[in-house]
């Protein structure tokens, strides 16, 4: 195997990161059946913090030994790193094949030939499952500061991968290499006018276009917008200047990353004689004994342990869910609350794909909205066999795949809390029980989307209002709850009193903007999330270096005053700041006065950037008041970015931060 780039001169590779992001399929350790090929789940138990040196420490399984002897055990792992350098073109010390499977174990060179990154002793090696991995590739600048990144998925179970390895002899030397991961990023040496409304390659004939069609959630004006902002750089923000600065595709530009052959002439499985296509077998085997692997979940995983950082797994082509009853009895899987379960897309879905599952444009990001994937009539396959029982926890979405329920088996789940397009097929005699979980705390993420689930999008505040339970012009249920999909937007000049008794309940876009000269204040009100996805939180915007004084009437700072509230699922609750980064610190020095309140379960609880409140050329303190709060974290958060990857609580990175 050989994991190959094509770099350019004007490109600074930092290093690449490689995870896990699908069922972590390995060969048992067992002697081979004739006619057999399994792969299956490593051991449970074995999961554990490795602490090597360099890329190789991080949390993984114990791999099933991969018919390598010795005394140590490769560890599986979930995440790791590699050094990439450009110029790397290969040799003996990148190269790994063996007839067990397709793992690679990072072996790289860095300092030399035959100095190993992860450690000096070849048994010792950290390897990663036959199974889909993404790959993130890390561009710094000359100082190792890490400025972009752009990442791609490989399936490394679907089609002639499952008949890997292929090579023909697995010798040192580059013809033995079998597969190449080749990714390769469209681009256009000589420029590129974009033309936004176009999904046409940047390789099209005229007009070109680009797949840029995602929009930013925020700009200056609240509105979305396309990428790039200057049509004039194919770089955007990074020209090619000779100064070796950073180079990088375009937003959602199609990354094209085909597992290819030895030499790049065809696609992994396949060599070229007389110029066809040809499968290609290992030590020249014929079809007749060319076995395909076969993938066999045989043990309960944890699947919250991979990638929980976006909680989506990749199905793998075809998985038999067949639990070891003697090691396991209950014989029970679980898709957990909140995954997707997708199978990788062919090609970038275009923007009719989008819009005709995401019509209002209300995925946080689109490019996770619910797209069938671009593979057209490949799906996944799960078989679950019989004394088996998948569970399907509320809130999971799965997509392109069919659930095969055999005689004897049992699928548990709601109908009516599981998303996408996914068909259960229980004509070999399998049970489907539709079950009633215990009522979710808040609705699914899927639910967030679109307007129907909300009161009003967007709220503005122009003069002085008062919300009171039973008086808020909006709440048209009357039940003193009230769901907003949007923005709260106080206007300068504004004055808005919330009182007791009150519920304000934002969709994953939501927040609240108090502006420059506006005032919020809110006595025993709950600021919460609309559905089981986490919102943005409360912006005061001031001036920064201006002063705060007199906090009241003030219009140069806004100032929100919160006494015996609850916040809770915000992304951030309380920045006496703007969030926008596009106007940097200019907007820090808001008012924050925060009495009594209880801050719970939220990314972060209360920040405040530098500023200085002069007045008269003298520095006076800050009038920000933060006393007598209590913060909480006792479940994971919502959002996945925020989970610790083991199903526990993970506490703000801050309660109360004081810097930039």
């Amino acid at each position: 195997m050989h994991d190959y780039f094509w770099f350019r001169d004007d490109v600074e590779i930092g290093f690449v990161k490689v995870e896990l992001v699908g069922f972590p399929f390995v060969p048992p350790w067992t002697t081979p059946v004739p006619g057999i090929r399994r792969m299956e789940m490593p051991s449970l138990e074995s999961y554990t913090f490795q602490a090597q040196p360099g890329a190789c420490q991080g949390w993984s399984w114990f791999s099933n030994n991969h018919g390598q002897t010795g005394t140590q055990d490769q560890g599986l792992m979930r995440v790791s790193l590699i050094d990439f350098e450009p110029g790397e073109t290969g040799g003996a010390q990148y190269h790994m094949s063996d007839i067990a499977s397709l793992i690679s174990h990072l072996q790289i060179n860095v300092n030399g030939a035959g100095s190993h990154y992860c450690t000096d002793d070849d048994l010792e090696r950290r390897w990663f499952p036959h199974s889909v991995l993404r790959h993130t590739v890390y561009y710094v600048n000359g100082s190792n500061q890490v400025i972009d990144s752009i990442s791609w998925v490989y399936d490394h179970t679907r089609g002639r991968m499952r008949h890997y390895p292929f090579c023909f002899g697995c010798g040192g030397i580059a013809e033995a290499y079998d597969v190449i991961f080749r990714p390769y990023i469209h681009s256009d040496p000589i420029g590129h006018m974009y033309d936004a409304g176009s999904n046409a390659s940047w390789m099209s004939t005229l007009p070109k276009g680009t797949i840029n069609y995602f929009p930013k959630p925020w700009n200056a004006d609240e509105h979305s917008e396309l990428w790039p902002d200057d049509n004039s750089d194919p770089f955007d923000g990074s020209p090619l200047n000779g100064n070796n600065e950073i180079c990088r595709a375009a937003p959602y530009t199609l990354m094209e990353a085909p597992l290819l052959n030895y030499n790049a002439s065809g696609y992994a499985g396949y060599q070229i004689l007389g110029g066809v296509q040809e499968p290609l077998f290992y030590n020249d085997q014929t079809p007749t004994i060319d076995i395909p692997w076969t993938f066999v979940i045989d043990k309960p995983i944890d699947l919250k342990l991979i990638n929980p950082g976006e909680q989506i797994i990749y199905n793998p082509e075809e998985a038999i869910i067949d639990i070891d009853g003697s090691q396991y009895p209950e014989r029970t899987l679980v898709f957990p609350f909140g995954y997707t379960f997708k199978t990788v897309q062919g090609t970038h879905p275009d923007r009719a794909a989008v819009e005709a599952v995401d019509p209002l444009s209300t995925y946080p990001d689109p490019r996770n909205a619910p797209v069938p994937s671009t593979l057209g009539s490949t799906s996944s396959t799960y078989v679950v066999r019989a004394g088996n029982t998948l569970v399907i926890e509320p809130c999971v979405t799965i997509m392109d795949a069919v659930i095969v329920v055999e005689s004897g088996a049992t699928v548990r789940m709601n109908q009516n809390q599981v998303y996408g397009n996914y068909t259960l097929d229980t004509s070999p005699g399998g049970t489907v029980e539709y079950l009633d979980w215990a009522t979710i705390e808040k609705p699914c993420p899927a639910e967030c989307h679109g307007d129907a689930g909300y009161e009003r999008k967007d709220v503005i505040i122009n003069g002085t209002q008062t919300w009171s339970p039973g008086n808020v012009w909006f709440d048209t249920d009357q039940d003193d709850v009230l769901r907003i999909g949007g923005l709260v937007r106080v206007k300068e000049g504004a004055v808005l009193t919330i009182e007791p008794g009150l519920k304000l309940a934002f969709g994953p876009f939501g927040r609240m903007v108090v502006e420059r000269g506006a005032r919020v204040e809110a006595e025993e009100v709950t600021f919460t999330s609309a559905c089981e996805q986490m919102w943005q939180g409360i912006e005061v915007w001031g001036t920064q270096d201006a002063g705060q004084l007199p906090v009241i009437g003030n219009t140069d700072q806004g100032v929100f005053i919160a006494i015996e509230c609850q916040f809770e699922n915000a992304h951030l609750a309380l920045l006496a700041g703007r969030r926008d980064g596009h106007f940097g610190a200019v907007y820090n020095g808001g008012i924050l006065k925060a009495l009594n309140n209880t801050f719970r379960n939220c990314g972060a609880d209360v920040h405040i950037p530098p500023t200085k409140n002069m007045h008269l050329g003298i520095e006076l303190a800050n009038q920000c008041f933060i006393a007598h709060n209590t913060f909480i974290t006792d479940r994971k958060l919502i959002a996945a970015g925020y989970h610790d990857g083991f199903g526990l609580p993970r506490a703000p990175t801050h309660h109360v931060l004081l810097a930039v």
